[in-house]
C-alpha cells in the first residue's frame, strides 16, 4: 500500500525529518523472516521478493519495522539505519540537522525496570552516532524537567550551529513519555526530546499535533515550541488526491511535517508533500525572540 526509499536516498533528495518504528530485541531471537512470511506461505502465495536473506533479524539489537505483519524495511537494525544517515552526513557536513523521530513499538516486558528499555535504546543509538553529533535536551536546558520554558525563552540554537548534527525525538504513548521522563530524572538517559500532546507539560519543547488543522499550532510555533504534525494519515489522502491536510500543515507553520508521500505513488494519484522549493523552507511564523536570520 506504500513504500519508502532507503534513508540515504531520502536524505539525498532533501528530506531532513525521519521516523523509525523500533522494537527492542536484546538477544536477537524475538523476530524472524519465517514468521513474517508464514501467512503468505500458508496461503500459497509467492513473496514479492527475498526478505532478510542475511538473517539480520537473528542478530541482537533494536529492530526497525512497522508491525509483525509489515516487517519489510530497507534497514532492519536501528544501528544500521542510523549508520546510513551518519555516513551520508559525513559526506555533507554542512547539512542538517537530521531529525529522527523514534516511535517505540515494542519495549521490554513491564516486569523489567522501565528505565532499562530506554538505556538499551540509547545504547543502540550511540553505537551508530557519536555523542558529539547529537543535540541533546540538556543542551537546550540544564533543567530537563522544564524544557518547555527553555523553548519558550528562545534558547533554541540557530540552524547553522546544528550543521552535521542529529536531533532525536521520542514519539511514544503517554505511558512511554512518563517512563522516559522518570529515567531522564535519574540521569540514566538523556538523548531523546519527548514529543508531547500536552503543550503545557513542562517537558514540551516538542509538541505533537496529529491534526494539521489544530488551531493552536501557529500560537505554539510563535511561542517558541517546535510542532510536529501530519500531512496525511494512512493512504487516504493519496488515494483521493486530497490536499487538505497538506495545505493545513503548510499554512500552520509547524516546523516538522510527516508524510508517507514525499514522492507521489503514481499507482494511486499525483499526491505528494513538498514545498515548491523542496523539503525545507523558511518557516512562515517566527518566534518573537528570534531574528529573521536565526529562524531560517
Amino acid at each position: 500500500m506504500y513504500t519508502h526509499m532507503p534513508l540515504e536516498a531520502q536524505a539525498r533528495l532533501g528530506i531532513r525529518f525521519f521516523e523509525l518504528d523500533v522494537h527492542l530485541d536484546e538477544t536477537g531471537n524475538a523476530y524472524s523472516a519465517a514468521e513474517f512470511l508464514a501467512p503468505m506461505v500458508a496461503a500459497g502465495l509467492e513473496p514479492d521478493g527475498p526478505f532478510d536473506t542475511d538473517a539480520v533479524l537473528s542478530k541482537p539489537g533494536t529492530k526497525v519495522f512497522h508491525t509483525r505483519a509489515d516487517m519489510r524495511s530497507t534497514c532492519l537494525l536501528l544501528a544500521d539505519c542510523l549508520s546510513e544517515l551518519e555516513d551520508w552526513l559525513d559526506g555533507h557536513p554542512s547539512a542538517g540537522p537530521l531529525i529522527v523521530q523514534i516511535e517505540p513499538k515494542q519495549l521490554l516486558a513491564t516486569s523489567v525496570d522501565p528505565s532499562r528499555s530506554w538505556q538499551i535504546l540509547e545504547q543502540d543509538i550511540l553505537a551508530a552516532v557519536p555523542a558529539s553529533r547529537i543535540f541533546r535536551p540538556g543542551e537546550l536546558s540544564a533543567e530537563l524537567q522544564d524544557l518547555r520554558s527553555a523553548a519558550r525563552a528562545g534558547r533554541w540554537p540557530a540552524i547553522s550551529s546544528l550543521a552535521g548534527k542529529f536531533v532525536f525525538i521520542l514519539n511514544g504513548s503517554s505511558a512511554d513519555t512518563v517512563s522516559y521522563a522518570e529515567a531522564m530524572a535519574t540521569k540514566s538517559v538523556g538523548i531523546l526530546f519527548p514529543a508531547l500532546s500536552d503543550a503545557e507539560d513542562p517537558m514540551a519543547a516538542f509538541v505533537s499535533r496529529n491534526d494539521s488543522a489544530s488551531p493552536d499550532i501557529p500560537g505554539l510555533v510563535a511561542a517558541g515550541q517546535i510542532v510536529i504534525t501530519y500531512a496525511d494519515w494512512r493512504t487516504h489522502a493519496a488515494r483521493d488526491n486530497d490536499t487538505r491536510g497538506k495545505d493545513a500543515a503548510f499554512g500552520s507553520g509547524a516546523q516538522l511535517i510527516a508524510t508517507d508521500y514525499p514522492v507521489a505513488d503514481r499507482r494511486l494519484s499525483d499526491y505528494s508533500v513538498r514545498f515548491p522549493q523542496g523539503f525545507v523552507r523558511n518557516r512562515p511564523i517566527t518566534p518573537r525572540e528570534e531574528t529573521v536570520a536565526e529562524a531560517r
